[in-house]
């Protein structure tokens, strides 16, 4: 025979108990999320590459705003290329048929001023400098030296300034500074391991998780 038993307040119980756990379950994750975007910033800069690159790493939890039973965390860099880059060691190649990187060296002004990060286009330096062409020399592993002959016209920046030692050569028409070089291509080394990373974000949910239901 059918047997009914109510017990009051039960539902209540249940519903503050699972009300309890999601704000602990939540809490964990955010901590988490915050401790693997923190990872993801630090091995930025223990490579060496910068504060700047290092806090292109954002992150966030869902749902946003309250508390859940299976709340999620996600982080992502706002500079996707670059990370992806170092984390996977690429190697970076001319497009457009061209044969050559023109990589800036710390001659080359920047495109916007002193607080930009952007270095001027070869097409920059050239019109910038009043100069028509750049003096090509052989550097090495295949790869070539671009020129411009130092104080060759004015501009609004005025002549060329003279750089450190190891950026000029002698030129038959004078003093030239280094502003490119050019390689057929360029090999990222693997700076990254995004895995360690959420591995790391992985295991600090757990263990606030734990410590949250203990």
């Amino acid at each position: 025979m059918p047997i009914n038993v109510s017990i009051s307040g039960l539902t209540e119980a249940i519903g503050a108990a699972e009300g309890q756990i999601a704000t602990i379950t939540t809490t964990a994750m955010r901590g988490a999320t915050d401790t693997l975007k923190q990872t993801l910033r630090d091995q930025i800069r223990d490579a060496g590459m910068g504060n700047r690159l290092a806090n292109t790493w954002r992150a966030d939890t869902y749902p946003d705003g309250r508390n859940s039973l299976n709340p999620a965390g996600y982080a992502w860099s706002n500079a996707p290329d670059i990370i992806d880059a170092f984390a996977r060691g690429a190697t970076i190649t001319p497009l457009a048929g061209k044969n050559y990187l023109w990589l800036p060296t710390k001659s080359v002004p920047r495109a916007g001023g002193r607080s930009s990060s952007k270095s001027m286009t070869p097409d920059q330096v050239l019109e910038t400098f009043g100069a028509t062409e750049f003096v090509i020399k052989k550097g090495k592993g295949g790869g070539l030296l671009a020129f411009i002959v130092e104080g060759r016209g004015q501009t609004k920046r005025g002549a060329v300034k003279r750089v450190r030692k190891g950026r000029l050569a002698h030129g038959d028409s004078g003093q030239l500074v280094l502003m490119f070089v050019l390689k057929p291509s360029i090999r990222l080394p693997k700076k990254l391991d995004l895995q360690a990373a959420g591995d790391a974000g992985a295991a600090d949910f757990v263990q606030r998780l734990e410590e949250g239901l203990a």
